[in-house]
C-alpha cells in the first residue's frame, strides 16, 4: 500500500510508540520514554510487482511469474543457502517449522534433505510446534518457512525456540517482517509481492530454496542451480497456452464433482497435500491428499463409479508403488487422472509433465495451482479472496 509513496520503512517492534509530527516523528521505548533511533530500511518491491497488469486475478499472475522467479532463485541465491547449510551441517538436531502451504514445504525439505543430502531434519506444523520445544537445546537449529514472515503460530514458536537458545534461521518472502527480523540469520524467498491468498510462487521458491540447501549440505550447490534451470524450464512448458487448454477442458470435466482424492509417494505425497489444499481453498471442493500407500486403510471405502483420483507419478523410486494405488483406486471405479512423465493406460485423463529429478515437485505442484484455480473461476468464485481465509494468519 506505501510502494506508490516510499520505498523508506522503519517497522514497529513490540513495545514501541511512534509520535508522528509536521515534519518529524518521533520513536520511543513506550515502557520507559527512552528515544529509539530508528534503523530505516528500503523495501526492493516496486509499484508494478504489486499490480495484476494484463492479468484478470493476482493468482493467475502469480502462477504465471513463477518460471522467471525460479531463474532469479538460481542465478543469486546460492551464497545465503550455504551460509544456511553451515549452521545446520553444526547443529544437534534440526527443524523445518511452517503452517499451510509451507509446511506442505517443510515435508517436502525433510525427503529432500534426506535424498539428496542424507541428513535428517524433524518437521513440525507451526501450531504443534509448542509441543516439540521439550528437545530442543542450545545446539539446535529451526528453519522457520513462511510468505508473510508474520504467522502468529510460527512466531510463537520461534519466540520460544529463541528462549531456549536455540538458532533460529527463517525462509521468509516479505523482507522486514517479524520472523525476518528476530531470526538469527535468514533466506530472503524473492520472488516479489504475493497478494493472491492462495500461495501459488512464495510456496514454489520455498520448495526451491530447499532444494538448493539439499544439494549446498552435500557440497553441491552447481547441482540444484542446474535442478532449479531444468524446473523452471518444465514450469514454463506447463503455462503454455495448448498445456493450458487441456487444464481447462480437465476442470469442465472436474467442476461438478463434490469430492476430489488426490494421491502420491515421496516427494509427490506433500505435492498431493498442497493440490487438495487449493482444489479446496478456492473452489470449495473437498479435496483429500494422501500417500498413496494409505488408501488401504479406509480411503477406499469412499471410491466408487466416477470418483475423480488425481495422481502424482514422476520418474522416481516411487513409481511403480504409487501407480499400483491408482490401479486399486480404477479397480474401483475411480476416475484416474495421471501427472506424468508418460502416459498409462489406465488414465482416464492425462497431464504431461517435463522430468526433472528430483525439481519435478515444482512443476507438478503447479499443475495443483492450474486445477485450484480454474475450477474456481469455472464454478463462479473469485480465486484471489476465497472466503473464511486470509493472506496473513495473524491470530490463533
Amino acid at each position: 500500500a506505501i510502494l506508490p509513496h516510499t520505498k523508506r520503512v522503519y517497522f514497529l517492534e513490540d513495545g514501541e510508540m511512534a509520535v508522528v509530527e509536521d515534519h518529524t516523528i518521533h520513536i520511543t521505548n513506550a515502557r520507559t520514554g527512552a528515544r529509539i533511533k530508528p534503523r530505516v530500511q528500503k523495501l526492493t518491491w516496486s509499484v508494478a510487482q504489486a499490480e495484476k497488469g494484463k492479468y484478470p486475478f493476482y493468482m493467475l499472475k502469480e502462477i504465471h511469474e513463477q518460471p522467471a522467479a525460479l531463474e532469479q532463485i538460481a542465478a543469486t541465491s546460492l551464497p545465503y543457502t550455504k551460509r544456511i547449510a553451515q549452521a545446520i551441517k553444526k547443529s544437534y538436531g534440526a527443524y523445518l517449522v511452517g503452517c499451510g502451504s509451507a509446511a506442505y514445504a517443510c515435508i517436502a525439505g525433510e525427503y529432500l534433505f534426506s535424498k539428496i543430502a542424507r541428513r535428517h531434519v524433524n518437521v513440525a506444523i507451526g501450531s504443534e510446534f509448542g509441543y516439540h520445544l521439550d528437545f530442543l537445546t542450545p545446539k539446535s537449529a529451526l528453519l522457520a518457512v513462511s510468505q508473510s514472515g508474520e504467522t502468529m503460530d510460527v512466531l510463537e514458536g520461534v519466540k520460544k525456540a529463541k528462549e531456549k537458545n536455540a538458532t533460529i534461521m527463517a525462509l521468509v518472502n516479505v523482507v522486514g517482517s517479524t520472523l525476518y527480523r528476530i531470526a538469527d540469520d535468514r533466506i530472503p524467498i524473492g520472488v516479489g509481492p504475493e497478494k493472491g491468498v492462495a500461495s501459488t510462487k512464495a510456496l514454489t521458491g520455498m520448495i526451491a530454496h530447499l532444494i538448493l540447501l539439499s544439494y549446498a549440505l552435500d557440497g553441491r550447490g552447481s547441482e540444484g542451480v542446474a535442478a532449479l534451470k531444468h524446473a523452471s524450464e518444465a514450469t514454463r512448458a506447463l503455462l503454455s497456452t495448448p498445456m493450458i487448454k487441456k487444464v481447462v477442458d480437465l476442470v469442465r470435466v472436474l467442476k461438478n464433482y463434490n469430492h476430489i482424492y488426490v494421491i502420491g509417494r515421496g516427494l509427490s505425497y506433500p505435492t498431493s497435500l498442497e493440490t487438495a489444499l487449493k482444489i479446496k481453498e478456492i473452489s470449495y471442493i473437498h479435496a483429500e491428499g494422501m500417500a498413496a500407500g494409505e488408501l488401504k486403510h479406509g480411503t477406499l471405502a469412499l471410491v466408487e463409479k466416477g470418483t475423480p483420483c488425481i495422481v502424482f507419478l514422476p520418474n522416481d523410486e516411487t513409481y511403480g508403488a504409487s501407480l499400483a494405488g491408482a490401479m486399486e483406486m480404477k479397480a474401483r471405479g475411480g476416475k484416474i487422472i495421471g501427472i506424468s512423465h508418460k502416459p498409462h493406460e489406465i488414465f482416464d485423463e492425462y497431464i504431461p509433465v517435463r522430468d526433472t529429478g528430483v525439481a519435478t515437485i515444482i512443476p507438478n505442484i503447479v499443475v495443483g495451482q492450474l486445477l485450484g484455480y480454474y475450477l474456481a473461476i469455472e464454478r463462479g468464485f473469485d480465486p484471489d479472496k476465497p472466503r473464511n481465509l486470509a493472506k496473513s494468519v495473524t491470530v490463533k
